[in-house]
């Protein structure tokens, strides 16, 4: 009888294989330099580097910036694996090319739309995030961006488009 795995179970055995082969590239002291980790402020203001730090030996050498600028950098080979959260991006500069050895998803990002009390959007009544955009540009109000090649930017961008248009 075949064994048979759901996709979500044939992302987890990926994972832990990953995590495996980051243990085995650590084996001993002087075996080999320190792997090189490239990531997002986010992931580096959650605290999880420094569960990493604890779990690896040598420890790697991190690399923190926007999405965007990550990816970049893995594509050129100026780091070994990265953990980051803008999955247009990932697929464009690294899956695509091939540069990609083993993608797989292991955390969900989430956003929250925040702004005055008052309202004046009125995008509490908002179907979706989408329509609260659309709401936000018909009030000509101010909408702050952080403007950058992060994944939260590059979902704003993405949530603008479905909005039909900026603000």
């Amino acid at each position: 009888m075949p064994f048979l795995l759901s996709s979500g179970q044939i992302c987890r055995v990926r994972c832990l294989i990953a995590v495996c082969l980051f243990a085995a590239c650590h084996a001993g002291p002087g075996s080999s330099p320190p792997l090189r980790l490239g990531t997002t402020y986010t992931v580096e203001q959650s605290g999880a580097l420094e569960l990493l730090d604890s779990l690896a030996q040598p420890k790697p050498a991190v690399v923190v910036g926007p999405s965007g600028q990550i990816l970049a950098a893995a594509a050129r080979g100026d780091v070994d694996v990265v953990i980051t959260h803008a999955p247009s991006l990932e697929q464009r500069l690294l899956v695509v090319p091939g540069h990609a050895l083993l993608a797989c998803p292991f955390v969900a990002s989430r956003f929250a739309i925040v702004g005055p009390p008052a309202d004046p959007a009125r995008i509490a009544a908002a179907s979706s995030a989408a329509d609260a955009f659309r709401r936000i540009a018909a009030a000509a109000g101010p909408f702050v961006s952080r403007g950058d090649s992060s994944g939260t930017h590059v979902k704003e961008l993405v949530l603008w488009d479905r909005a039909g248009g900026r603000p």
